[in-house]
């Protein structure tokens, strides 16, 4: 079943839910259990609305066929170079968020300490969420080489690794290969392998 068609089915059964819903309220004398009725049609739109996010929409499936079409024609007809992985050099920019993190039933017992607490003691009341640092990991490979007796530094995309990891995985793989478009100057640095 193809996204297009998930996604007509789950517009018919959300609007299954709201006809079950209008149904119970119109026919309330009628319907034997119109709250039954009322919570199945609930139930409904939410599991059309549940595969309704999870199917990709139209422009999304249409540009990554087209990033796809263009990834696979500048491998055919591109000028290839075969990078030494040892040779790249590696710049990150690592950082630190603070996310909001709910609780989970694990930590109630200790939510509901900390929460008495708070009451008791006058502080900032307790809210039930407990934040968290992330480490967030950007690294990018740079190679510099020469086309055509000029020199040119080509950029990896941004990759969710710290250096060691990297490294690593470099150490593993020894080469990988740049595409360059002949016609403009768009590349491909080839990093598939990282994510194996």
């Amino acid at each position: 079943m193809n996204n297009l068609q998930k996604r007509v089915l789950a517009i018919v059964i959300i609007s299954v839910g709201f006809i079950l819903i209008i149904y119970a309220k119109l026919f309330i004398s009628s319907v034997p259990y119109p709250f039954l009725t009322w919570g199945l049609g609930f139930l409904t739109i939410l599991a059309g609305s549940a595969l309704l996010q999870k199917t990709r929409g139209i422009k999304e499936e249409k540009s990554t066929a087209l990033a796809n079409t263009e990834l696979e024609e500048l491998m055919t007809s591109s000028h290839k170079i075969v990078v030494d992985l040892e040779a790249c050099e590696i710049k990150e920019n690592n950082y630190q968020e603070e996310i909001i993190r709910q609780s989970s039933t694990t930590d109630d017992i200790v939510d509901y300490a900390l929460m008495f607490d708070s009451i008791g003691s006058g502080y900032t009341p307790f809210t039930g969420e407990t934040t968290e640092k992330v480490t967030v990991n950007q690294t990018v490979l740079i190679y510099n080489t020469t086309v055509s007796g000029k020199p040119v530094k080509f950029l990896s995309p941004v990759l969710p690794f710290e250096r060691e990891t990297l490294m690593f995985k470099l150490f593993a793989q020894k080469q990988t290969t740049i595409y360059i478009s002949e016609t403009s100057n768009k590349y491909y640095f080839d990093v598939k392998f990282l994510f194996n």
